[in-house]
């Protein structure tokens, strides 16, 4: 029986699949993105509604989200070909 698969990724991002549209594809991807410097714990929840209605289902996952990496790279020449 076809059923609704609602998946919300606690940071704002939400999708929503009909496992009874002909086009349905369960795998799906997200990137989660953290710029605040610190880590993040954002919590993913995924809902199995029956297309009766009759049945739902509700799970969970923490993920931890750490902050983005900056790389900086500098070099001071001392020694070299004119200019330096």
């Amino acid at each position: 029986h076809p059923a609704t698969i609602q998946w919300n990724m606690g940071d704002g991002t939400n999708f929503t699949f009909n496992t009874g549209d002909p086009f349905y594809n369960p795998s799906f991807s997200h990137v989660f993105t953290n710029t605040s410097g610190a880590i993040v714990y954002d919590t993913v929840r995924m809902r199995v509604t029956s297309s009766t209605g009759g049945c739902v289902g509700e799970t969970y996952k923490i993920v931890i989200v750490y902050p983005e990496a900056e790389f900086k790279i500098g070099a001071v020449p001392t020694e070299g070909c004119h200019p330096l």
